[in-house]
């Protein structure tokens, strides 16, 4: 298998540095701990030497790491890819099994989430805005309650501009269309997937609690989703997932899809955003239940962690606190090199698995205890 998830998929078309970068392609290494003798994982970066020694004293990785550009001899491998573009299309034989990514790209917008929401009844307030005088007449018309004005690509809160008053609303920065949306108080978030045929059929469906920070960073995703989120399955189920394979399925797309919603708080109520944002390609998710098959376990997450300083070794703290994995493999390095420049990780994102819920939440939590300064 040659996995390459090529993570800056959402910010290929915006101006971002070369450091932002290094750490979106630090994200590249999140399958060397799935790959196995005879796998390629395929990265723009390499890992500091201490996570090779680390993932074979916990048992894990054992594929080879090539970097982007020494690639091509491996294109004969099956795929596994994060995101359907010119780039990613580089590194495959079998055109057929993917779709146009002209199709994926437009898919993939904001608007088009946005039109699909509203067709899943969606209640929460959005438009598409192209300029700050529209943005001036949104916020009036809304009430002068806050917004968040989101590119028409990206993830993770990239790019985001929130206008809460007057002065916010002189200094945002509109260059292109954003989707102009009312600033909701979470309650809660949950993401759910899916696979769709060439026929337009849907298979492996799954539903994951999802954590967030309030401005909609990710933090963790976790299987099986905790009860107040399951209840939800049967109107995603029902209602959305059909609205949602339509619409890609007529566009022309077909692949791995994976969905985005949560509850909030309205006047003192709490409503439900089915279908705040689609992306038509793999998730950290997908992540999670691969490994989750690969290690036996019933109960899954992936936690991202913020990298602070601590005496000694990650990986030592790691191995002395899990030894052997036990639950808990760390998915990202320490410290990576991109283009001959060392950078130490912002941030970590780990595997945690377990066979009972408040197993898993014990694990998760001692994955939050190793981030603290020491």
């Amino acid at each position: 298998m040659l996995y390459y998830c090529n993570t800056d998929f959402d910010i290929q078309r915006m101006q971002t540095s070369s450091v932002f970068r290094a750490h979106v392609y630090q994200m590249n290494l999140l399958p060397m701990a799935l790959s196995r003798t005879g796998d390629v994982v395929v990265s723009q970066t390499t890992p500091d030497s201490g996570y090779f020694e680390y993932l074979r004293l916990v048992g894990s990785g054992g594929g080879a790491l090539i970097l982007h550009s020494d690639v091509g001899a491996t294109s004969s491998l099956d795929s596994y890819i994060w995101g359907v573009n010119s780039d990613s299309l580089t590194l495959i034989s079998d055109f057929n099994s993917y779709p146009d990514p002209i199709i994926v790209s437009s898919v993939n917008r904001r608007d088009f989430s946005l039109d699909v929401s509203i067709k899943c009844k969606s209640q929460l307030k959005r438009s598409v805005v192209t300029s700050k005088k529209e943005v001036a007449q949104t916020f009036s018309q809304w009430g002068g309650k806050s917004v968040v004005l989101k590119p028409l690509y990206g993830s993770s809160a990239f790019g985001f501009q929130i206008i809460r008053n007057e002065k916010d609303l002189a200094q945002c920065v509109i260059t292109s269309p954003v989707v102009c949306e009312e600033w909701c108080v979470r309650h809660s978030d949950f993401s759910y997937g899916f696979s769709l045929s060439k026929e337009g059929g849907v298979s492996d469906f799954t539903i994951r609690t999802l954590n967030n920070t309030p401005r909609g960073i990710f933090s963790s995703v976790c299987l099986p989703a905790v009860a107040s989120i399951g209840l939800l399955t049967d109107s995603i189920v029902n209602c959305c997932i059909p609205v949602i394979s339509q619409s890609l399925h007529s566009a022309g797309y077909f692949g791995p899809v994976n969905c985005d919603g949560f509850v909030y708080r309205e006047d003192g109520a709490l409503k439900i955003e089915y279908c705040c944002e689609i992306n038509a390609r793999r998730s950290i998710a997908d992540i999670m239940l691969m490994y989750g098959r690969l290690a036996g376990v019933s109960h899954s997450a992936i936690v991202s962690t913020q990298q602070k300083q601590r005496n000694g070794s990650l990986y030592e703290a790691l191995l002395n606190r899990f030894p052997e994995g036990h639950g808990v493999v760390l998915l990202t390095p320490s410290r990576f090199d991109y283009k001959g420049t060392v950078y130490r990780a912002r941030r970590l994102l780990y595997f945690v698995g377990a066979q009972s819920e408040a197993e898993l939440e014990r694990r998760c939590s001692a994955v939050h205890g190793l981030s603290v300064v020491r």
